[in-house]
């Protein structure tokens, strides 16, 4: 499947070399690159080795071009991304800030369709959600 993943703020593109790469911080100060890997469901990261990140941690995510803060207002727990897919539909990841939480969802504002992935994403409900689109 193809990928290109964009900052929702300014569109720069953010896949690097088969990886997803952001800009993230503790709550100690402590920051760094993280890499994701792109397909939906899929929680490897790749990032400094000092980079040590705790079972529950939240995570404040940024755009590693512009520095936007990647948090999905009003849901505080979720960072925002966009996808752009293989037919050039543009969809909006969404994926929890909270390091050991597998949750994404993959929203098509067309259809308005929430796709989950991971074993945690069934904690979230998207009733009052429509503004993600």
């Amino acid at each position: 499947m193809a990928y290109n993943y964009s900052c929702p703020s300014c569109k720069g593109h953010i896949l690097v070399n088969e990886y997803i790469t952001l800009s993230v911080t503790k709550k100690n100060g402590e920051c760094g690159l993280v890499m994701l890997s792109p397909e939906p469901g899929n929680y490897h990261i790749i990032t400094h080795a000092n980079l040590d990140f705790k079972k529950g941690e939240i995570l404040e995510i940024f755009c590693p071009i512009c520095h936007y803060n990647l948090i999905c207002i009003p849901e505080k727990n979720l960072a925002k991304v966009m996808l752009e897919d293989e037919t050039g539909e543009l969809l909006t990841i969404l994926f929890s800030v909270v390091f050991g939480e597998h949750k994404t969802y993959k929203l098509d504002p067309k259809s308005k369709k929430v796709v989950k992935f991971g074993e945690h994403s069934h904690r979230f409900d998207f009733e009052n959600m429509m503004f993600c689109f």
